[in-house]
């Protein structure tokens, strides 16, 4: 988890045992709040690592934006983590894809979407 990030280009590189595994590339900008459709996966105990590029089109949240109740549609949900721009963390619900966004102010969230295969989907929300 890398948090409080200025905006910049990144390189994101995995070693395993001193072999090069994976090597990604992003650029945050201070037009963006977030980084979409980057998902590293690594699995232990199989040999494998993988970079898995998700279609985020195919998990959608509604009503967005919301005041008060958010389902998410398209996904088996393990854990929702709603997080504010700044990357703090305010609330995590496991075993629902409902998420209760009442008390929150007004403004734009990413909710961090942990599935049932363990792949991670971040989509932005808007409360209203």
């Amino acid at each position: 988890k890398f948090e409080n990030l200025a905006a910049a280009n990144y390189q994101v590189r995995v070693d395993v045992n001193g072999k090069k595994a994976a090597e990604l590339q992003t650029t945050l900008s201070s037009n963006s709040s977030a980084v979409e459709n980057l998902d590293i996966t690594i699995k232990s105990g199989s040999g494998t690592t993988a970079v898995e590029t998700l279609d985020n089109d195919l998990v959608f949240l509604y009503p967005n934006p919301s005041s008060h109740l958010v389902t998410v549609q398209g996904a088996d949900c393990k854990k929702i983590q709603l997080v504010d721009i700044k990357g703090v963390l305010l609330q995590t619900v496991e075993d629902t894809n409902t998420v209760d966004v009442s008390g929150l102010f007004p403004s734009e969230y990413l909710m961090l979407i942990e599935t049932v295969d363990n792949t991670v989907i971040t989509k932005t929300l808007f409360v209203k």
